[in-house]
């Protein structure tokens, strides 16, 4: 009997390990087994059988394994053929998706029962797998999840990559400002918007508008476009909690702090500073 799994180049070395492990134990039950590979990431295993009993077991056995392989590797299979498109993602990106879907292989363990079935199913009648192949047409429901989260990984990737350019732009404009405003504190006006002082709570003059104005759009923007043309290193908020996209730009490009209760928080008015 001879069994033939194309696994393709991604995972043929840990394919081969499992399968060397089950020929082993195969071999202390007194079976004739070898592994033969010519490349291309094709094994074939070769048993002698006596019956179509031990055949049935055989076959049994290593659908066992290579589900179970299948299992923990479907993502990184499936993956290859977005890795082999030129120009898709870069080498970044790439080894980002890799690395996370190593963390999400057991995802699909509540599903090997079903995967190793499906197997099961198909290699009482054939004596090949394509496991690639067998995914995407056999599995298409797990295909479909896995294709998914792929592109959710790799966007997510993307995304994380672009944040870290413009994290880097923001910082370069501040320092390209000069020595610019060390410390600002900012406080919200009655009348919507935000106004800036120093650690006295005087009102800064920097060819700032009177109020930075509350629009459709927030003006969290507005706030934070300021405080980068100031040049300013740290940001003191009183009474004032930022939204969660804003919080976190304001902690990455600045020496950020939320006061809880100060003098320059009970000011009700702020002088101008002359």
């Amino acid at each position: 009997m001879e069994l033939t799994f194309h696994v393709g180049s991604i995972a043929g070395r840990d394919f081969v390990t499992a399968l060397r492990q089950e020929i082993r134990l195969l071999r202390r039950e007194r079976f004739q087994c070898r592994l033969v590979s010519f490349g291309g990431g094709v094994f074939h295993v070769k048993v002698a059988v006596a019956s179509d009993n031990e055949s049935r077991y055989v076959r049994l056995r290593l659908t066992r394994v290579v589900g179970a392989f299948l299992t923990m590797r479907a993502l990184d299979i499936r993956a290859e053929d977005f890795f082999n498109r030129k120009g898709l993602w870069d080498a970044k990106v790439q080894q980002s998706v890799k690395k996370q879907l190593q963390q999400a292989r057991d995802f699909l363990l509540p599903l090997k029962s079903e995967i190793v079935s499906r197997l099961n199913e198909h290699l009482s009648t054939e004596d090949w797998v394509d496991l690639k192949g067998f995914l995407r047409f056999r599995l298409k429901n797990l295909d479909s999840f896995v294709t998914q989260l792929i592109w959710r990984l790799a966007d997510q990737a993307l995304l994380e990559q672009e944040w870290s350019r413009l994290v880097t732009f923001f910082r370069r404009f501040r320092q390209n400002r000069g020595p610019g405003v060390k410390q600002v504190h900012c406080l919200p006006e009655a009348g919507g918007g935000f106004v800036l002082c120093d650690k006295r709570g005087a009102k800064l003059r920097h060819g700032l508008p009177e109020r930075i104005p509350v629009d459709d759009l927030g003006n969290e923007d507005i706030l934070i476009g300021t405080l980068l043309a100031m040049g300013v290193r740290k940001i003191t908020v009183h009474g004032y909690s930022p939204s969660g996209p804003a919080l976190t730009i304001l902690r990455t490009i600045f020496y950020f702090k939320e006061c809880s209760g100060c003098s320059i928080c009970r000011k009700k008015e702020i002088t101008k500073h002359g």
